[in-house]
């Protein structure tokens, strides 16, 4: 549909819109088929790419794999299995999952005591990260406290997708 919309924009504006690898040429009679097609096999290789990457952050997850940056607290060391085997990805490399870092898991003990404990505001708190340079960065924000502070990690509980809707 967005294909089609674009290129009934440029005919629209009275342009010319080319295509140098599927052959679309809008003064074409069949332009609106060709856009069509291809556009139909590009969704449908999206949607496939899509599925292989859902299902691979899908398995890497229950497997214990790290997906993204840790959080404070957290390190990446090599994964392994319940038998303490080797995790390796399709590409042949050893993947990576979260373990606690020594270094930093009092930082988020320490939020946690601050802002619960002895009242801090969230901006407070961030100045004092920011001034300690914890977790080797001094750009700590209030928003980024929020999140440390609500980042279910922290209490033992992981999730993967979740998306929330205020009422």
């Amino acid at each position: 549909i967005e294909a089609m919309q674009l290129a009934q924009f440029v005919v629209d504006l009275g342009k010319r819109m080319i295509g140098v690898c599927d052959g679309l040429d809008t003064d074409q009679k069949m332009w609106k088929f060709i856009v069509a097609m291809f556009g139909s096999f590009q969704e449908w290789f999206i949607e496939q790419l899509q599925e292989k990457i859902n299902g691979g952050l899908f398995e890497g997850f229950h497997k214990g794999v790290n997906l993204g940056r840790p959080a404070l607290g957290y390190v990446l060391v090599d994964a392994v299995d319940e038998c303490g085997n080797p995790i390796y990805g399709k590409d042949g490399t050893q993947c990576k999952m979260l373990d606690v870092d020594p270094k930093t898991k009092k930082w988020v003990r320490g939020a946690f005591l601050l802002y619960a404990v002895e009242k801090w505001s969230l901006g407070r708190i961030a100045e004092y990260f920011n001034k300690k340079k914890v977790g080797g960065r001094a750009n700590w924000g209030s928003g980024a406290i929020r999140t440390l502070l609500k980042r279910y990690k922290y209490v033992g509980i992981d999730v993967y997708r979740t998306r929330r809707q205020w009422l």
